[in-house]
This record gives C-alpha cells, sequence and structure tokens, in this order.
C-alpha cells in the first residue's frame, strides 16, 4: 500500500499515512492530535517551506495581510 505524507496542524511533525481515499481518523504520532482538523493555521516563512518541501498534495494557501488594504 502506497503512503502520503502529512504535516500536523499542530506540532509541524510529519507523519507518513496509508493512502486512502477517505479517512475517519488520523492521529498525529508525536502529539496524538487529530490531523484532519479543516482550519486555517497561521505560519511564517520558515514554516510554509517547512510544509511545501515535505507535503507533496495538494495544497490550499491563504495568503493575508493586516495592511488593511482590500481586494482590487
Amino acid at each position: 500500500m502506497s503512503s502520503i505524507k502529512v504535516v500536523c496542524p499542530h506540532c509541524a511533525k510529519v507523519n507518513k499515512i496509508p493512502k486512502k481515499d477517505s479517512y475517519k481518523k488520523a492521529n498525529c504520532g508525536s502529539c496524538k492530535q487529530s490531523m484532519l482538523e479543516y482550519k486555517p493555521i497561521e505560519v511564517d516563512k520558515e514554516g510554509l517551506l517547512h510544509v511545501l518541501v515535505i507535503v507533496i498534495f495538494q495544497l490550499y494557501v491563504d495568503f493575508w495581510g493586516s495592511l488593511g488594504v482590500g481586494l482590487c
């Protein structure tokens, strides 16, 4: 069975899990928290590079700034 690498949104550790069509449960091997949460996480430049280098599946990134500039 093939596997994928997933970065835990809580502790940023890399987890290798079996590739499936869907997951009912996927807990981090390090911090034991769920990796299936769909809430945004805040990362700095180094954190983003860590995720981009390790994760090989689709990644959604929303860049947000506090400059008060609206959408054009």
